[in-house]
């Protein structure tokens, strides 16, 4: 399986859609032979569906890869068995949540993915739904929405676009905080805190880490001290042993 996951879709404003990760999308576009990515763009909120195919597909250009939305389809369940890569966008993930699970998309990019060995690309909210449930999100919940089980290709939750920094004069909680209530409830998981300009990559049943900005990773464990983890690190250890 090949599967990346962003934290985020840019690492500053100047730079194009993953253009931060451009060496391992390069790697994958190159191994996997692909010749056009399905984008789903469900999560984009404020702009257009085919903006950010066109995003995509200038990050892209060099490598003479299309970019289609998944929204130009009949059958959306066809443009994903017929694609050779799938991307899911940013945006909010309670409303991509709810829409891969309206569209009955779940199982059929589980399939193409775990089974048949498809690409994957996410970024933030595309990234969030790669965990077993999207509830670590930072997003609100801007629709209702009473299923949270996601794509479950990773057995661990994410928190993209995580920070441990606080504002002053702030009395809420921080993002270390509501990370320790989640695993309060959920005492069994791990939660990746997923730093800006950051990627976990699993490839061939291993599972590294890299970042932009030279970030380090952050993992928290129910009643444990969180662990950080550098570039270039394996973390092939957060995988159970159902990956293969």
């Amino acid at each position: 399986m090949d599967i990346l996951l962003y934290s985020n879709g840019k690492a500053n404003k100047d730079q194009n859609l993953l253009e931060y990760g451009l060496k391992d999308l390069q790697r994958q576009v190159e191994e996997n032979k692909i010749k056009n990515y399905v984008l789903i763009p469900y999560a984009i909120i404020r702009d257009t569906y085919q903006n950010r195919a066109n995003d995509l597909m200038k990050t892209l250009a060099h490598m003479n890869v299309k970019v289609s939305s998944i929204s130009d389809f009949k059958d959306p369940i066809e443009a994903i068995a017929e694609c050779d890569g799938i991307a899911v966008s940013g945006g909010n993930t309670w409303y991509l949540n709810r829409c891969l699970h309206d569209f009955n998309l779940v199982n059929k990019i589980r399939e193409e993915v775990l089974l048949k060995n498809k690409p994957f690309v996410g970024w933030s909210a595309g990234t969030n739904i790669a965990a077993p449930t999207m509830l670590t999100t930072n997003d609100m919940p801007i629709v209702g929405s009473l299923i949270t089980t996601s794509l479950n290709f990773v057995p661990f939750q994410i928190n993209p676009h995580y920070i441990d920094k606080t504002i002053d004069g702030h009395m809420g909680e921080s993002r270390d905080d509501r990370i320790v209530e989640f695993l309060a409830k959920n005492t069994h998981q791990k939660v990746v805190g997923l730093r800006e300009g950051s990627w976990l990559k699993l490839n061939k049943g291993k599972l590294s880490y890299d970042s932009y900005h030279n970030h380090k990773l952050k993992i928290f464990t129910h009643n444990e001290e969180p662990v950080e983890y550098s570039v270039g690190d394996d973390m092939t250890f957060l995988l159970n042993s159902w990956y293969k």
